[in-house]
């Protein structure tokens, strides 16, 4: 199993229009990425947000990871980076 790291740089304020960008948009796309296992989305802080997404494979993960930067960001957010990390342990 492998994990994409997201950095979103998040403008401050229009919270509850975040919220539901974030859920209007981003998860459903997200939940069609093949190889997807589970995703998880971060509260910001001091700006920054950080999501997390399980797959079951490194070339999922990669696969995904090298869209994130060309996917288009609403007004209030901005990419700040991606990685893909194995994952080691889970409970």
């Amino acid at each position: 199993m492998h994990a994409v790291l997201v950095t979103v740089n998040v403008k401050p304020g229009n919270e509850e229009e975040q919220l539901q960008y974030l859920n209007s948009n981003t998860v459903p796309l997200v939940k069609q990425s093949p190889g997807i296992v589970s995703g998880y989305w971060l509260e910001p802080v001091d700006g920054k947000g950080v999501t997390v997404l399980l797959f079951e494979s490194e070339d999922a993960a990669q696969m995904t990871a090298k869209m994130v930067p060309n996917t288009p960001w609403p007004e209030f957010a901005s990419f700040g980076g991606v990685e893909v990390r194995e994952v080691v342990a889970r409970l």
